[in-house]
């Protein structure tokens, strides 16, 4: 059965991570709060909102690459199911 997880799940494996990235951001279930948050903001800047994010200070390239492990762990926990 073809699920928003698995198309967000291949879209990350085929290395499309902003299109995998544009599904996770909006995951509730499985996601605590404070990852979400860094996925809708990991979406935000790579959709172009990085000089906003750096003006309030964040570290969009980390952010970024935390949003990355976030989705590679999520991933992994959903290969093992």
């Amino acid at each position: 059965m073809i699920t928003k997880t698995s198309i967000a799940v291949d879209k990350f494996r085929s290395g499309d991570f902003k299109g995998s990235l544009a599904l996770f951001q909006k995951f509730k279930i499985g996601i605590s709060k404070d990852d979400q948050s860094c996925l809708r903001i990991a979406h935000e800047i790579l959709a172009g909102q990085s000089m906003f994010y750096q003006q309030l200070s964040y570290d969009v390239d980390q952010i970024v690459q935390d949003a990355r492990v976030i989705i590679t762990n999520y991933v992994n926990d959903y290969d093992n199911r």
